[in-house]
C-alpha cells in the first residue's frame, strides 16, 4: 500500500495531509493484473472462470491456479 500524502486547503486555509488514493495493481504481474480488471469490471463468476482456465483454455487445478496467481 502507498504511504503517499495529499496537500489539502481546509476552510481556514491551513494546509492539511490527506493519504493518497490507493491505487490497485502497483506491483503485480500481467496475469494477476489481467485477474484484477476481470474481476473489477465483470465480477467475481467470471473472475474464477477466468484464474481456472490456462493459456491455451484448458481448466487449471487448484495448485496450478495458485501457482500462477499467489
Amino acid at each position: 500500500m502507498s504511504d503517499q500524502k495529499q496537500s489539502v486547503s481546509s476552510s481556514k486555509g491551513e494546509q492539511k495531509q490527506k493519504p493518497s488514493s490507493i491505487t490497485l495493481g502497483n506491483g503485480m504481474d500481467e496475469k494477476n493484473k489481467k485477474a484484477l480488471k476481470v474481476l473489477q469490471t465483470k465480477g467475481e463468476k467470471e473472475f474464477i472462470k477466468h484464474v481456472f482456465t490456462g493459456d491455451s483454455g484448458e481448466r487449471l487445478s487448484y495448485a496450478e491456479m495458485r501457482m500462477r496467481y499467489g
